[in-house]
């Protein structure tokens, strides 16, 4: 599950969340986003 999560961020460089049981994950690609 987590690689196909990965696997996405690798090809669309989105910046997405999704909750995984009671956490809130963020992904970021671009490091401007973390400003």
């Amino acid at each position: 599950t987590f690689d196909k999560l990965t696997e996405i961020v690798k090809k669309n460089e989105v910046t997405f969340r999704f909750w995984l049981g009671p956490k809130l994950i963020v992904m970021l690609t671009d490091p401007r986003d973390y400003e």
